[in-house]
């Protein structure tokens, strides 16, 4: 393996070296997956769920699981995904509009 597409190196494969280490330095792509809830949800039910979500994460079995998929559960609060979530739109929306990419159908 050439190397890891994330910032970080993967505990599941510690001796492949990140991109950036490769020398790409500005190279980040990764999968991910979060969970939603509906527009206008009551704070208090997002704090709920996020507090929940996270300590299902936390629990060793859980990241024992993820690790073997070659996953990093990542828990924060709703505004650090939200940010996370804006921050990818307009990255890959850039990427998008200069590199010309089209829909197709």
């Amino acid at each position: 393996m050439l190397g890891i597409s994330s910032l970080a190196r993967v505990a599941s494969l510690p001796g492949v070296p990140t991109l950036a280490e490769a020398g790409f330095r500005e190279f980040e792509e990764r999968s991910w997956v979060g969970f939603f809830a509906p527009a206008k949800t009551p704070a208090d039910i997002v704090e709920r769920l996020n507090r929940e979500i996270d300590q299902v994460v936390a629990a060793p079995d859980i990241r024992e699981r993820f690790a073997s998929l070659g996953m990093d559960p990542q828990p924060g609060t709703a505004a650090q995904f939200a940010d996370y979530v804006r921050a990818e739109v307009a990255k890959w929306a850039a990427v998008v509009k200069s590199t010309g990419i089209a829909q197709v159908q």
